[in-house]
């Protein structure tokens, strides 16, 4: 039986391709997919995260969740100009614009009402600063024991992505991620950069997903395409081996264990199991 699981999500270009790993993949059952302000404000997120299940015809109900830091007004250094060439998500997505809507609910009413109600397992996969789940923990206590697991892409440990020590999805709200952390929710597994730069993507390997003939396929070449464009911000990235970092928790040794919860062991993000997993997963 598919395991279920909600994504939240700053969509960008790689949380794209964690949500059409998601959504496709046999071994997952997405339940919906929750936006928040990260490496692009909040409506953008809905918006890109809204195109991308319709470019690949997978009905999942999006919810737009928080704005801002959950204990500040902006990021510690706020946001540079996303229609800037120098900005690495850009805005929207380079796919048509939705054609469906976001939810009426709030992306934190809906965690709350959902694991209230639960009467399976859904396992939480935030791959964005975690504000819409802190806020959840603090408005609901209980739900510390309703959530069976949080797999968390965030944190680093030999280097960051913003400053030298720190990684963003942590930086840009770190009241929110040491509540999260610190929730005694049963199950907390953290795959951090560190991990994200061990699976790497080359050039060889979109030419490999737009071979596939997908809408699928070619969105992940394309987005993936995108981080090895020649911009300075871009400059962690080699041309030929970009970190897809979002869909790394749900990469093959990471998916067993969300998927499969016997294999559970996380000591490892092989490199290229991104890569080897996503062209059977994107069709």
């Amino acid at each position: 039986m598919p395991r279920k699981l909600i994504l939240d999500v700053d969509t960008g270009t790689d949380d794209a391709v964690a949500l059409m790993l998601a959504a496709l993949h046999p071994d997952l059952e997405l339940v919906a997919a929750t936006t928040v302000n990260g490496n692009v404000p909040v409506d953008y997120c809905t918006e890109n995260s809204l195109r991308v299940f319709d470019h690949i015809g997978i009905p999942v109900p999006v919810y737009e969740g928080v704005a801002k830091p959950i204990e500040r007004d902006d990021f510690p250094i706020p946001r540079g100009d996303i229609q800037s060439s120098n900005a690495v998500h850009g805005g929207y997505l380079d796919i048509p614009p939705s054609r469906s809507t976001k939810q009426a609910t709030g992306a934190v009413d809906f965690l709350i009402e959902t694991y209230r109600a639960a009467t399976e397992p859904i396992v939480l996969v935030p791959v964005g600063p975690m504000s819409n789940v802190a806020t959840a923990l603090l408005a609901e206590p209980k739900l510390k024991d309703l959530i069976p697991e949080i797999v968390i892409m965030g944190g680093a440990n030999r280097y960051g992505n913003v400053t030298p020590r720190a990684e963003f999805n942590v930086w840009a709200d770190p009241e929110a991620a040491r509540v999260v952390i610190n929730s005694r929710v049963r199950k907390i597994t953290l795959v951090p950069l560190d991990a994200t730069h061990q699976a790497l993507v080359s050039l060889d390997d979109c030419a490999a997903l737009r071979a596939l003939g997908t809408p699928a396929g070619d969105a992940a070449a394309t987005f993936t395409e995108t981080l090895l464009s020649p911009s300075p911000s871009q400059s962690q990235f080699s041309p030929q081996c970009p970190n897809p970092i979002s869909p790394c928790p749900l990469s093959k040794e990471h998916r067993s264990r969300v998927a499969r919860p016997a294999l559970a062991y996380v000591s490892s993000c092989a490199a290229n199991s991104c890569v080897s997993a996503a062209p059977k997963s994107l069709t």
